[in-house]
């Protein structure tokens, strides 16, 4: 499968450089700023706004990646450096975990859920920093809508937390993502199995194709985002605190069963394939036997006429009056009993025998 190409900026600019791609969508950025007594969301027209905040915890929220200067300019307001905000610009990066100038840095990929589609992956860069949060969504879905809206309604401890409890929900609610993709995806497995064992389907290798397509994407992004959720889960810099130590290894351990079964569902799909070329090796077969039996009893007919097709006077049977039926006659017996015989070997089932 052909990898999409990042553009990257001509030689010689600066470190922190964003490049623009022609199929992001437009950037909207969004705020979540909250304390314990309460929430208030509001969109941004300018980004350089981002830089007021309160006592409480800001989540800055940064929906599609057109618009290069906004990003650049919310990034500055938080006094990020420029090796943080090279990375916000680029998509289809590599899933890591990075700790620069004591900021977090992670990078996630989730699958979409509105529809299977291929390579369907988003990215998502999540910055974490005393006070504040930022995360870069490639797209404008609804990937982190759930702590969002948990941040809004009160539930849950996060209002009282702070950025590290924001930064692992986030981690989590994209990690536990991949379990219905895999369920919609181990779904449709089930369903082109039996759709192989019942019927033969001339489409069915296209669509086996599709699904190893996406499995593909997945896998390559399963086991470097384990890798990520394990650096966090070591918690190197002390940023989270010992209560989310727990939480945060059980989150390493959904990306391991994540892998696993990326890992299972690859070798269920060979078994399909597998299956699918059987059948229609099977199906070559039956055509190929129907065709030799076919010629098989076609065989001596053809030499008997081509004998009385010769052009000789002194053939004894072209003047008798019984020739012409005498010669049908041995070639309808003939016939018939090369059906007989195979039907004895079983090679031909003509339905002459009663069912008992």
């Amino acid at each position: 499968m052909p990898i999409a190409k990042q553009p990257q900026p001509p030689g010689g600019f600066r470190l922190g450089t964003l490049t623009v791609q022609p199929d992001h969508l437009p950037t909207r950025v969004t705020i979540l700023s909250f304390d314990p007594h309460g929430a208030l969301e509001r969109a941004v027209s300018a980004p350089d706004q981002t830089a007021a905040g309160g006592d409480g915890c800001r989540w800055i929220h940064i929906q599609g990646m057109a618009d290069p200067k906004s990003i650049d300019a919310v990034a500055g307001s938080l006094g990020l450096t420029d090796p943080v905000i090279e990375g916000l610009g680029e998509s289809r990066q590599r899933p890591k975990t990075d700790w620069i100038d004591d900021t977090l840095v992670v990078v996630l990929r989730a699958p979409h859920l509105a529809a299977r589609q291929k390579s369907g992956l988003e990215q998502i860069c999540i910055v974490a920093g005393k006070d504040f949060v930022l995360t870069v969504q490639e797209t404008h879905s609804d990937l982190v809508r759930p702590v969002w809206d948990r941040i809004l309604q009160g539930h849950g401890s996060i209002r009282n937390a702070g950025p590290a409890h924001l930064c692992f929900a986030i981690v989590d609610c994209v990690v536990d993502r991949y379990y219905p993709a895999l369920e919609q995806l181990g779904d449709h497995l089930e369903e082109l199995e039996d759709r192989v064992m019942e019927s033969f389907d001339e489409g069915l290798l296209g669509e086996v194709n599709d699904v190893r397509t996406e499995l593909v994407s997945l896998r390559r992004v399963s086991w470097p985002q384990r890798e990520a959720i394990q650096r966090l889960a070591r918690n190197e810099n002390g940023y989270f605190p010992t209560e989310l130590q727990g939480p945060l290894r059980d989150c390493y351990d959904h990306c391991l069963q994540v892998a696993e079964t990326v890992d299972s569902y690859r070798e269920l799909l060979g078994a399909v394939n597998g299956t699918y070329l059987s059948v229609l090796g099977n199906r070559t077969n039956e055509v190929m036997r129907v065709l030799t039996i076919m010629a098989t009893v076609f065989i001596p007919l053809t030499f008997i006429a081509g004998i009385y097709g010769m052009n000789f006077d002194n053939m004894p049977e072209l003047h008798s009056p019984y020739g012409y039926p005498l010669v049908w006659a041995v070639m309808l017996i003939t016939a018939a009993g090369l059906v007989l015989f195979f039907q004895r070997k079983g090679w031909i089932n003509i339905g002459w025998r009663k069912q008992d």
